[in-house]
C-alpha cells in the first residue's frame, strides 16, 4: 500500500484539476444571486412595493378569470377548476423561472 499524502492533489477530491466550466458557471451564477440580493435589500420600501404590485397583478389575473367564470360554465372546454390550477401552475413556475434567473 502506497501512502498518497506526498501526491500533488492528494486528498482533495477533485485530483488536483481545474474547476471545469460547470462549477465556474455555478460559481459566477451564485455571485450573481448574492449581488442581486444586496441590491435588492438595501431598498427595502422598494423591495415591499414590487411584492405588493406583484400580489395585487396576480390577485386581479385572477378576479379577471372569476368574472369571466361567473358568465359561461367553461372555457374551451375547460371548467373553473381546470383554468384555476392551470393559472395557479403557470404562475408558480414563472415565479420559479424568474427567482432562478432573474
Amino acid at each position: 500500500m502506497a501512502d498518497s499524502a506526498g501526491l500533488p492533489g492528494a486528498g482533495d477530491g477533485d485530483g488536483g484539476r481545474e474547476p471545469g466550466p460547470l462549477r465556474e458557471g455555478l460559481r459566477a451564477y451564485g455571485l450573481i444571486v448574492a449581488m442581486w440580493v444586496r441590491s435588492t435589500m438595501a431598498y427595502r420600501f422598494s423591495f415591499a412595493m414590487t411584492l405588493f404590485a406583484n400580489f395585487a397583478t396576480t390577485a386581479l389575473d385572477f378576479v379577471v378569470i372569476l368574472l369571466m367564470f361567473s358568465h359561461v360554465r367553461g372555457l374551451g372546454g375547460f371548467s373553473f377548476g381546470e383554468v384555476a390550477f392551470l393559472y395557479g401552475t403557470s404562475c408558480t413556475s414563472f415565479g420559479l423561472a424568474d427567482l432562478a434567473m432573474g
